[in-house]
């Protein structure tokens, strides 16, 4: 891509890649200036409506089994909202995709069924998988023009960038280690450790000042934990600090609890904090990026792609699938890991509705949001070896957590994360909005 403009592709598949043409000499306050740039529009994409589940309030992590509860034995759910062990993550779709396999062939009693799967994202390809290794008759279909889902690698400037899941939680026993294993890929450890976070005037914050901020936080969920709600708790704590103090355990409350489950903490079940199992091992990163993992899974069942579902009907001969297009697919049985913004939207109609359990965790859960601004610079002008990036700014919350993808892939890129408010606030922006105000931030950490 020339200099002559700068690419800003959205990342739902319903908005086109557009092209725009941005004054693109140095930025105001930037030593470098942005060559390309991708931005992700995930809470708008019709066949995502977010970017994962988290627990609301007035929802438990027993929402989620009941949204995985078999209907009729004709409609069974996966996914990672109907993960309890792992939820909100790629290995959790994956192992709730093997677990709903398996589920289908007991119910099957050893004889070839018919199974449609809804949606080729990590559940979907998996339990696609599954069935067919075990002699069922599958056909995935998927609303997209690609696989993945939610998983979703693309290119800048010719860097492999992931603009939906990203890490690897946990390498030991994790699936997608294991995939990765099989495939001969390797990942770059990821060190959450390794960061530097900058305030007013682009000056450094301490690690003590951080782990005070941590300190901080913690006691004031302990408070939370006895009635009260977090984002209460911090709305009288925050009275009491300093500006500075204000502004680092912002940022603290952005980074540990908001892009971790996408959602501002107003609207956030304390239960959510400690909720599924994690692997050991710590983190990784795939520098060609996740969708290698996902992509020899696809080869086990036929997949129709730009397929959209509108209606599943059900009843004891069996399960009609009914497409976008007017075609209807007859099965035994169907599979359904579209993701739960999705289900909440009524974009799939059931008939006959959902039971009581499957609907009512429906309604109860809750999707978070989680956007990604990625911008390739002509020259890294940043702490060049810290893997992430902070502005701890209260009254500028916006894109305070900055990727840097300088270390995994050796191109000088950073990818910042913006989650619940705060991205659906930036939604209604235009991309040349959002790109200036990400170039903005920059140039208040390292101008």
């Amino acid at each position: 891509m020339s200099g002559a403009a700068l690419t800003l592709a959205a990342c739902g598949d319903a908005a086109k890649t557009t092209t725009s043409t941005p004054a693109l000499g140095v930025r105001p306050g930037l030593p470098n200036r942005p060559t390309n740039a991708l931005i992700t529009r995930w809470s708008s994409d019709p066949f995502a409506r977010g970017s994962y589940s988290y627990l609301a309030h007035g929802s438990s992590a027993s929402d989620r089994d009941e949204l995985r509860a078999d209907v009729a034995d004709r409609v069974y759910f996966a996914g990672e909202a109907t993960s309890r062990s792992f939820p909100s993550t790629v290995h959790g779709a994956l192992l709730e995709g093997a677990a709903v396999a398996r589920r289908v062939d007991r119910a099957s009693d050893g004889s070839a069924t018919r199974v449609v799967v809804i949606g080729a994202g990590a559940a979907g390809l998996a339990a696609a998988h599954d069935l067919s290794e075990t002699g069922h008759d599958v056909v995935v279909v998927e609303a997209r023009d690609r696989i993945g889902g939610r998983v979703h690698t693309r290119t800048l400037g010719g860097a492999p960038v992931d603009l939906g899941a990203s890490w690897i939680h946990g390498v030991d026993g994790n699936p997608l280690a294991e995939l990765a294993a099989t495939a001969d890929v390797d990942w770059f450890p990821a060190d959450f450790d390794s960061v530097v976070v900058r305030g007013v005037g682009g000056e450094p914050i301490s690690d003590e000042e951080l782990e005070g901020a941590e300190r901080r936080l913690a006691s004031y969920l302990e408070v939370a934990g006895q009635g009260r709600s977090i984002g209460d708790v911090l709305e009288t704590a925050e009275e009491s600090l300093t500006d500075r103090e204000r502004d680092v355990l912002l940022y603290v409350v952005a980074v540990e609890l908001e892009h971790e489950f996408g959602v501002d903490i107003r609207e956030l079940s304390l239960d959510a904090v400690d909720e599924g199992d994690e692997f050991g091992g710590g983190d990784g990163l795939l520098p060609a990026g996740m969708l290698q993992l996902l992509a020899p899974l696809a080869a086990a069942a036929p997949i129709r792609t730009s397929a959209i579902v509108r209606r599943v009907r059900y009843g004891t001969d069996g399960v009609e699938i009914l497409l976008d297009s007017g075609e209807a697919l007859d099965a035994d049985r169907v599979v359904v890991t579209v993701p739960l913004g999705v289900l909440q939207a009524g974009d799939i109609t059931f008939d006959p509705p959902l039971p009581a359990t499957n609907q009512g965790a429906i309604d109860r859960l809750g999707m978070g949001i989680l956007e990604k601004v990625a911008v390739r610079f002509d020259q890294p002008f940043w702490d060049e070896t810290a893997q992430y990036l902070g502005y701890a700014r209260a009254d500028e919350e916006r894109m305070v957590e900055w990727v840097n993808l300088l270390p995994v892939l050796g191109q000088p890129v950073l990818v910042a994360l913006i989650a619940g408010r705060t991205a659906a606030q930036l939604a209604s922006s235009s991309d040349q909005a959002i790109l200036d105000e990400a170039t903005a931030v920059l140039a208040a950490m390292y101008g």
